[in-house]
């Protein structure tokens, strides 16, 4: 559920501590002390900019990775390779992936040589994994480099 700007700014606003602080500031202006009361006003204020500011920034960023997920995949079945969606990738499944493609499942290295993933946005790895025979590979990683290899979805 997508929510306005405007909903998401008095979010900021709405709760125990910024209560606390919308109240000192209301204190403060029926004190008279109109120097603090600016001062709250603006403190409450850069909180809501900052805070909206990297809210903002971090839905972008789910955004893009929702982008980059792998949509589709070509898997081998019945002798013959197809296009399928990712999500109806299945066990029985023989998955072909080339440089630069999202690997669509979590799957073992079943047959071949040798692969390098970058799964950085996963483990946090700054360096590409080698993968050999037998090794699970993380969906959602991205193939770096392949030698042939055949890689078969895990069971779920």
């Amino acid at each position: 559920m997508s929510q306005s700007v405007a909903q998401r700014i008095f979010r900021r606003l709405w709760g125990p501590i910024p209560w606390m602080i919308e109240v000192a500031a209301i204190l403060s202006a029926l004190a008279g002390k109109w120097e603090d009361f600016a001062i709250i006003m603006v403190l409450l204020v850069v909180n809501v900019v900052v805070d909206f500011a990297q809210e903002s920034k971090a839905l972008n960023v789910l955004k893009v990775l929702k982008e980059r997920l792998a949509k589709k995949a070509l898997v081998k079945r019945n002798g013959e390779y197809k296009n399928v969606e990712s999500k109806f990738v299945v066990p029985d499944d023989i998955i072909k992936l080339k440089i630069g493609d999202i690997v669509p499942a979590d799957a073992v290295a079943a047959k071949g040589g040798y692969m390098q993933v970058d799964q950085a946005a996963l483990t946090g790895e700054s360096l590409p994994v080698n993968k050999i025979v037998g090794k699970e590979i993380f969906g959602n990683s991205i193939v770096k480099m392949v030698k042939w290899m055949l890689l078969l979805p895990q069971q779920l």
